[in-house]
């Protein structure tokens, strides 16, 4: 019942005295572990999951999340081979090649996220996170065309998405076509007059034709 009241404390206690009953339910220490996971517990969700996976090494879904704690505790050799072990098991799961592909962004391995995103979109096509993801990992690698693609499939899928038209912009502007840069921060700042970055963007392309004039 504490688990639906969302009471993550008391719900953890629960979990635990269930444990002390029965220490052999694999899915009570995954259950803990996500639990652990919701308060910020990272290390404590770790170590639910790892035990939940020497029970049942076979379930996609103890790795995709032992990949999750992994990955926000910055440990991104653990997270890339759970991520990789719950695709081994579950092919179809898109999310856990989208998260793998978020690890591979921040060891810089632009290449192995964008195949990663790129899966993730064979699976899902209408996975806007993924198609942003890979449009930023093309940014990076100055795939500026592939990454112009993807943030406007971005848009097309959902016009009121203020990131994707300032991401366009920005890319825009890296391409020097400086008109459809400005028009892409005018959208985002339409879509959020509060949207300080698209402000700031359009005020220095502004700036830098009157220093050019």
């Amino acid at each position: 019942a504490y688990t639906e009241l969302g009471d993550h404390a008391r719900a953890i206690a629960d979990f635990s005295k269930a444990i002390t009953l029965d220490f052999d339910d694999k899915d009570v220490y995954f259950q803990r572990g996500k639990f652990y996971q919701a308060l910020a517990m990272h290390q404590r969700a770790m170590e639910d999951f790892s035990i939940a996976i020497e029970m049942d090494p076979d379930h996609s879904e103890y790795y995709f999340e032992r990949g999750m704690a992994a990955g926000v505790l910055g440990l991104y050799d653990i997270a890339v081979t759970d991520f990789t072990q719950a695709i081994n098991l579950n092919p179809a799961d898109s999310d856990s090649y989208f998260n793998r592909g978020k690890i591979y962004d921040e060891l810089t391995l632009y290449y192995n996220a964008i195949n990663d995103y790129s899966s993730a979109i064979r699976i899902n096509p209408k996975d806007h996170a993924a198609l942003m993801a890979r449009g930023l990992a093309h940014v990076e690698l100055a795939k500026l065309d592939e990454a112009i693609s993807d943030f406007s499939r971005v848009i097309k899928m959902d016009p009121s998405d203020q990131k994707a038209f300032l991401n366009r912009g920005y890319t825009y502007l890296d391409k020097g076509q400086m008109a459809k840069a400005e028009a892409d921060f005018k959208k985002a700042l339409d879509l959020n007059p509060g949207f300080k970055k698209a402000a700031e963007a359009l005020e220095t392309l502004k700036k830098s034709r009157l220093t050019k004039g």
